[in-house]
């Protein structure tokens, strides 16, 4: 009898430790909104949302809907991030993204021309760090030496 409770006992540690190493390995580390509104010196104004993932298996998704108003009219913005990052600095909130790929998604009516205006251009692979804090329970602020400061807000 005493073998029968140890060994079930057993099983249920193992099950339970399989359980929670599934669930934390593949859940999302951190997902926040966040708005933007951007007026260039062009005259352009560029509105939408950015929406950000990070997966707890190093790989995250930055996305980009919205809006520009061009003195010929108004595109349509709607791109995404793909990319893989590690984890530098984890107290200090500190992260790396690596092999970032942009993709300009089937809505998108954004001419070429206005990618720089965006900060968000098709044509660059570079990698650089990132600062992800958070500030309190539900607002995280990023922050990198390439773009300006962004607080996003988390659900």
């Amino acid at each position: 009898m005493k073998k029968i409770v140890i060994s079930l006992f057993i099983v249920l540690v193992l099950s339970g430790g399989t359980l929670w190493l599934a669930r934390y390995m593949s859940g999302t580390e951190l997902d926040c909104r966040s708005t933007f509104e951007k007026n260039t010196s062009t005259g352009l104004i560029i509105r939408g949302n950015i929406t950000v993932h990070l997966f707890r298996d190093h790989t995250g998704v930055g996305s980009m809907s919205g809006k520009m108003i061009a003195p010929e009219g108004v595109y349509i913005l709607n791109r995404e991030t793909v990319f893989n990052y590690e984890r530098i600095d984890a107290q200090k909130g500190v992260y790396r993204i690596n092999r970032t790929l942009f993709r300009i998604l089937s809505r998108d009516t954004l001419p070429a021309r206005y990618n720089n205006d965006i900060d968000m251009n098709t044509e660059s692979r570079s990698s650089d760090y990132m600062m992800i804090r958070k500030i309190n329970k539900n607002t995280v602020l990023f922050s990198s030496p390439a773009a300006p400061t962004m607080i996003c807000v988390t659900e």
